[in-house]
């Protein structure tokens, strides 16, 4: 393969990871909202902005 089609894929997977890695803490903010837990604990351990876990809390409501 050449080199310019090893850089893109290289990055195509590097995008394909970040995007995983954003959903799983999506999906993990989620289900600590749905157990009730307090809103520091969900950044602490879901690694988003405060601001992004009252987004994805007000969607609860």
């Amino acid at each position: 393969m050449c080199k310019i089609m090893e850089e893109i894929q290289d990055k195509g997977h590097k995008k394909g990871f970040e995007e995983g890695r954003s959903q799983m803490a999506v999906d993990t903010a989620m289900d600590m909202l749905r157990d009730n837990e307090p809103l520091e604990k969900i950044v602490k351990y879901s690694h988003l902005p405060l601001e992004r876990v009252q987004e994805l809390a007000a969607t609860l409501h």
